[in-house]
């Protein structure tokens, strides 16, 4: 009896579902009562500068996951490009020397071939770059420059204790 109360139930919710009455709600702006020429700029959502983390890409492939500081340009958001993080996206060592750099060694893209495009909502950064700036090698491995000593993975620690009697 239980059995078939709850299987009645939930085919009567699934058959159901389909029927749930909604509608798109559009704010009236008008009401807000501003004075005339106020344009309501608070309206307008801008993402503030900061760190954010977000999906890097490269000419459409996803490089990494990161934390990324984007600085305040003029009406955008600029994303804090080392010269470190763009040898490990692939973007080769000849090309970086022609860039211009700003103080805080991010890479100036306005004067840059690279391009870029952020998506505040997806949390993405689209890079886009002529396939002349690009390292010709396409592997896994990082590029030589940017190796460091890695980590100790591996630890062994002893004690041997000897006693003859």
């Amino acid at each position: 009896m239980k059995k078939t109360t709850i299987t009645l139930f939930v085919l009567t919710s699934v058959f159901h579902s389909g029927n749930v009455f909604s509608r798109q709600y559009n704010f009236d702006y008008g009401s807000l009562s501003l004075p005339p020429g106020e344009n309501a700029s608070f309206l307008s959502v801008e993402t503030l500068p900061g760190n954010y983390v977000v999906d890097v890409y490269l000419n459409n492939q996803l490089k990494e996951t990161t934390e990324l500081y984007f600085k305040s340009m003029t009406q955008t958001l600029e994303p804090c490009l080392t010269k470190e993080k763009l040898i490990k996206y692939g973007i080769a060592i000849q090309e970086l020397h022609g860039l211009q750099f700003d103080n805080e060694q991010c890479v100036l893209l306005e004067h840059s071939p690279l391009k870029y495009t952020y998506n505040a909502a997806n949390q993405s950064l689209l890079l886009n770059a002529p396939s002349k700036i690009l390292s010709p090698i396409d592997s896994e491995i990082a590029d030589e420059n940017i190796w460091d000593d890695g980590i100790n993975a591996f630890l062994l620690n002893y004690r041997a204790n000897y006693l003859h009697s």
